[in-house]
């Protein structure tokens, strides 16, 4: 459907129940955000350009949010389907895991058993060239529409945003996770990426911009203040996260996993790798600021 003159979200249902939104922007060179899983092309988003008469080969570029399946997975189809004349583009620490995607299995989702990682690399199609590799604050000029790319690590190390001024619209993707939930074994979930310091100000960059279209690959659209409101629960939901973490320092940690262990316990996440290598992350960042110091006995303390 027409979103405003020039935008339109394809809404392509997959495996099942699952869905996501794909973007199409119409302009001097028109743009396609995300392509699906593999699949998803052939089945949605080819006969969505019929009706609105374009084929693949009317389309320039195709940029990828971020390296999972359900966001590259149809590039390959795409790519064929125009003939070999899309250029693919990424955010440049997110492109050799679109390019390669044993690459995407192994460091994106840290897979090791090899027919998970089969079934995987069955979802997101054969390997393309990464041709566009984009890094914060680039400008992707279509001609007539411009958009800028908004660096947001944590779903992903390269994960973007794109932000249309023009028409105050942010496509945020998955850019904006949202507060934590609790799950079925009343274990807080931690939905802050790899990188919790850099999700942090990622969302509080999002947040100074001024838009009316909060845009996400997996919500309907939304207006500004229900945006805004978005990220605000989810930076309250980090904060907690941070406030947890700085708790645990009072128990005397000496490494990473001690302090990951206090962070579970105290906090009611989740343990496991996912929890270490956000706790570590955040450790690193502290100890750079100066906020955590080592003592001369080895334990991790709050300065």
């Amino acid at each position: 459907m027409q979103l405003y003159p020039g935008l339109y979200m394809i809404d392509a249902p997959f495996e099942g129940t699952r869905q996501i939104n794909l973007y199409l922007f119409r302009a001097e060179r028109n743009l396609l955000v995300d392509s699906g899983v593999a699949g998803v092309p052939t089945a949605t988003i080819l006969p969505y350009l019929d009706t609105v008469g374009l084929s693949a080969s009317d389309l320039s570029l195709l940029v990828n949010l971020h390296a999972h399946a359900d966001h590259v997975g149809g590039d390959a189809e795409m790519l064929e389907a125009s003939g070999g004349t899309l250029r693919i583009g990424a955010h440049v620490a997110d492109a050799p895991a679109v390019a390669d995607h044993r690459v995407l299995a192994t460091q994106i989702y840290g897979l090791t058993d090899e027919a998970q990682i089969a079934a995987l690399i069955k979802r997101c199609g054969a390997n393309v060239p990464v041709e566009t590799r984009y890094a914060d604050g680039d400008t992707i000029a279509l001609g007539g529409i411009s958009l800028r790319v908004i660096h947001v690590p944590g779903h992903t190390p390269g994960n973007i945003s794109l932000y249309d001024p023009a028409h105050r619209a942010l496509i945020h993707g998955e850019s904006v996770m949202g507060p934590s939930q609790m799950d079925d074994q009343g274990y807080l979930t931690a939905p802050f990426g790899m990188d919790p310091p850099g999700y942090r100000l990622g969302l509080e960059g999002l947040y100074a911009l001024e838009f009316d279209w909060f845009l996400s690959s997996h919500r309907p659209p939304a207006g500004g203040d229900e945006g805004r409101a978005f990220i605000e629960a989810s930076l309250t939901s980090l904060q907690e996260f941070e406030a947890t973490c700085r708790a645990a320092f009072a128990v005397g940690v000496t490494n990473v996993d001690e302090l990951a262990t206090a962070v579970a316990l105290g906090g009611r996440y989740r343990p496991g790798p996912r929890l270490v290598q956000q706790v570590s992350r955040l450790l690193e960042a502290w100890m750079h600021e100066g906020v955590v110091q080592r003592t001369r006995a080895g334990e991790y303390r709050l300065k």
